[in-house]
């Protein structure tokens, strides 16, 4: 059976904060990953460009499994799917908070990844099926923001973890805090926006292949992938880049971590209420995606070449903020645009997420830290974001509508 929505006088805010949750928990454990990265390179042994791998194999995983998890997900309800994919995601971190080889690390954090993989698109689904038709933006605004919150909060607290004990006490902290969180969704959520899906494997693999048959929904996933593969990727060398820059500790790092995690949490929120406005005026909403992208592209260089450690840190914040803007956008026009296949389109979304954030940590491994080839390799993939977005507003144009 398809999607039914549920007739409610308002947005269910609180059920939406309590699966968003587990969003806050998640963008702990990306974010802060790099400041980590020193860390975990010194006391594993392994190079910087090495200790990256934690990035990317969580990406790289995410990638190959978010399309897979969608279906099996789509055959429960949403509260089972997000909390099972919570618990295997916390299963994971605890996995890389042990006391084992670096190997062990990259093994947790595939766990991680199967567990998000499994969890996300549903969290993204349950939101806007949920949510009032005008303000789906601030829904999705909502999610967005709390993945931005875990950051201000997360990462100076797992800085401060690693600076006093080890990094592995930051991935124990995530790990505890992602089942506690899955707990509480099993328990407290009641209300259902949809039955199970009652169709056979093999319609859900139709339903899932039919995205890539509408080039809106393909345009609309390479901004995304794009997007924010220039703001994670590049970050995710950010710690290294000013410790050997400016010498700081990994302390300095936590809080410069949370400044520019108030700057997505800012991005999210406006992000949010722009979308509803410009869809109440009738502005195309690729437009805002590629004003959002052309913003990244041209501070992603001040965030990693700037002399100052403070104008970094604003690089940073506009990097990140502008990419909610971005992302945010993206993920509202996915949900109304595939209709009843809105989980399977969001599950290839958040696969094409980490695919960019994966290729890039990739690519820019392959230049010395701030280097010339490694700014234009992180501006690049920004631009291609604009160009995506800017071939949607044409598509529009062209359409009429």
């Amino acid at each position: 059976m398809g999607v039914r929505p549920i007739s409610q006088p308002e947005d269910p805010w609180r059920s939406h904060l309590l699966v968003a949750s587990l969003f806050f928990v998640l963008g702990t454990d990306l974010f802060m990953i790099s400041p980590l990265i020193p860390e975990i390179s010194a006391s594993t042994g392994v190079s910087v460009q090495q200790a990256s791998l934690v990035t990317s194999v969580f990406a790289a995983t995410y990638m190959v499994c978010g399309p897979p998890a969608a279906l099996l997900s789509d055959r429960f309800s949403r509260r089972i799917a997000i909390s099972a994919g919570g618990i295997l995601f916390g299963i994971g971190a605890l996995i890389a908070a042990g006391t084992g080889a670096f190997g062990i690390v990259l093994a947790g954090r595939v766990v991680c990844a199967i567990g998000a993989a499994f969890m996300s698109a549903p969290v993204w689904a349950y939101v806007t099926e949920t949510a009032a038709p005008a303000r789906t933006g601030r829904a999705v605004a909502l999610v967005s923001g709390t993945f931005a919150a875990g950051q201000i909060v997360g990462v100076p607290l797992s800085a401060f973890l690693a600076g006093w004990g080890s990094w592995r006490l930051a991935f124990l902290l995530t790990g505890s805090g992602a089942i506690l969180a899955a707990i509480f969704v099993f328990v407290r959520l009641r209300s259902e926006p949809r039955h199970s899906s009652a169709g056979t494997l093999r319609s859900g693999i139709v339903r899932s292949l039919r995205v890539w048959r509408q080039p809106r929904l393909v345009l609309l996933m390479a901004t995304n992938v794009f997007g924010q593969g220039a703001r994670q990727a590049p970050y995710t060398f950010a710690g290294a880049i000013m410790v050997s820059r400016f010498g700081v500790g990994v302390d300095v790092l936590g809080w410069i971590g949370a400044i520019v995690g108030a700057g997505s949490l800012l991005g999210a929120t406006m992000g949010g209420r722009v979308i509803d406005w410009v869809r109440r005026r009738g502005i195309p909403q690729p437009l805002v995606s590629l004003v959002a992208a052309l913003v990244v592209s041209a501070t992603l260089p001040v965030a990693i070449l700037a002399d100052a450690i403070a104008v970094v840190a604003v690089g940073w914040v506009c990097v990140f903020g502008f990419g909610a803007v971005l992302v945010s956008n993206v993920q509202e026009q996915l949900t109304r645009t595939a209709g009843e296949d809105r989980v399977y389109a969001l599950s290839w979304n958040n696969s094409g997420l980490y695919a960019g954030v994966a290729t890039g940590t990739i690519l820019l491994s392959l230049f010395p830290l701030a280097s010339a080839g490694f700014v234009w390799v992180a501006v690049g993939v920004a631009l291609s974001s604009a160009v995506c977005s800017a071939l949607l507003v044409a598509i529009r144009r062209q359409r009429g509508c």
